[in-house]
C-alpha cells in the first residue's frame, strides 16, 4: 500500500509538477505513522481539492482511497511538497530492519 501511494505522488509530480527530478522523503513518526513527502518545482496546486476527490485525475484520489491523508504546502526555496500520511499497519514495526539479502 505505501509503495502504491508513493508511486501515485511521484507520478503526479512528474506529470503535473513539470519535474524532471523529484525528491521523496519517507519517515516514521513517534505514533508509527508513515509520512511520504514528494517535492516538485511548481509552486501551486490549482485544483488540489478536486484532485483528492477524483474530479481532475485519479492519482491523489487513489492515494486517499488507499488510506492516505493527503495535503500540500509551499516550500521556502520555491516549489511545493505533497505529503501523504498513512496510519500504522497491524503489529509493531521491527526495532531494526534486517540486512538486505545478498
Amino acid at each position: 500500500m505505501a509503495t502504491d501511494v508513493l508511486g501515485r505522488l511521484v507520478d503526479n509530480a512528474v506529470r503535473h509538477g513539470m519535474a524532471e527530478r523529484v525528491k521523496a522523503r519517507l519517515a516514521i513518526t513517534e505514533t508509527q505513522q508513515l509520512v511520504i513527502d514528494v517535492e516538485d518545482p511548481t509552486p501551486q496546486f490549482l485544483a488540489f481539492g478536486a484532485a483528492v476527490q477524483g474530479d481532475t485525475g485519479r492519482g491523489l484520489w487513489e492515494a486517499k482511497r488507499l488510506g492516505a491523508r493527503v495535503v500540500w504546502f509551499l516550500r521556502n526555496d520555491a516549489g511545493k511538497t505533497v505529503r501523504a500520511t498513512l496510519a500504522p499497519g497491524p503489529g509493531p514495526l521491527p526495532a531494526r530492519l534486517p540486512p538486505p539479502s545478498a
